[in-house]
């Protein structure tokens, strides 16, 4: 279930907890340096992740329990960076990543984190059940993200350029081998969006698109890469806020609105006819392709 939900008065414009992060990213990264992961202790019998095809094989099992993640705060409340905690059959295992760095929803028992200082770059694959951990790329620029693909044969990796940080596209890497392939060009600048603070990864429902939303002060673009034929189609119309879901027929975004109640609009993917499905939501949910719209007058549901 995919669940969306702001908390009315704390949130800048738009409000998505990426723009928050990327925020205090840009603030703190002078001063971060990269923090060695805590030792992985490996289960002797289990497959190596490391070794080829081993996020496939973790991605194909779900025996971990799932890993707590934790932002983690100076006495002023300024971001530090996050913590990766799990429990291994056998031991426990402790990640400490910098301000720069992201962690992935499993495909499961695969994970996918990032870390980024001065330049430096690198992405991991974690696999719980295992308490394995293993390095799979070390891309140019600053990494801001990266997904699994529903097999965990491919990764899909956002990054921005150092030190001026321009958008630099996402990249497609193999798992199996090969060169890095630019699929998602990088973003171009726009006077009405301004400056970029965070993009977010995503997959839609069945799995087949990758959509790149990517949040300005007040509005968001979002761009969508259909895997099969490598097709790639923007939505940037005026008021589209965070993103709620992708179905293979819409896209739910809130609109640009600066605190909740908010409205929700879905977007035709094939028109581009937008449709309100909510004036005043307070959250909405997912499960599989019927969103739930909770608003004051009671829940709204709605097929997409």
């Amino acid at each position: 279930m995919l669940r969306a939900r702001w908390r009315p008065g704390i949130r800048p414009p738009i409000a998505p907890p990426l723009v928050v992060m990327g925020t205090a990213a840009l603030i703190s990264l002078a001063s971060a340096q990269f923090v060695s992961a805590a030792p992985m202790f490996a289960i002797t019998t289990a497959a190596d992740c490391s070794s080829p095809g081993g996020a496939v094989r973790a991605a194909a099992r779900h025996l971990g329990a799932p890993a707590a993640i934790a932002d983690k705060l100076d006495q002023h409340g300024d971001f530090l960076g996050r913590s990766v905690v799990g429990q291994t059959p056998g031991r426990p295992f402790a990640i400490t990543l910098p301000v720069e760095s992201s962690v992935s929803a499993p495909v499961g028992d695969a994970m996918a984190y990032t870390r980024a200082v001065g330049g430096r770059s690198e992405v991991h694959l974690v696999d719980p059940a295992t308490g394995c951990d293993a390095l799979l790329a070390r891309p140019a620029g600053t990494v801001r993200s990266a997904v699994f693909d529903s097999s965990a044969s491919s990764l899909y990796v956002h990054s921005v350029t150092f030190p001026a940080r321009a958008d630099a596209g996402v990249a497609r890497y193999s798992l199996s081998g090969g060169t890095a392939q630019l699929v998602v060009p990088p973003l171009p600048d726009d006077a009405h969006f301004g400056l970029t603070f965070g993009t977010q990864l995503g997959w839609s429902t069945d799995g087949t698109t990758l959509f790149v939303h990517s949040c300005g002060a007040y509005e968001c673009r979002t761009r969508l890469l259909t895997v099969a034929s490598g097709s790639l189609a923007t939505i940037d119309s005026h008021g589209h806020g965070q993103i709620i879901g992708l179905t293979s027929a819409h896209l739910v975004t809130y609109g640009a609105c600066t605190g909740l109640p908010c409205s929700v609009i879905s977007t035709d993917l094939v028109s581009g006819a937008e449709t309100t499905l909510a004036e005043d939501a307070w959250s909405t949910s997912f499960e599989g392709t019927t969103l739930s719209i909770e608003t004051a007058a009671g829940t709204v549901r709605v097929a997409q």
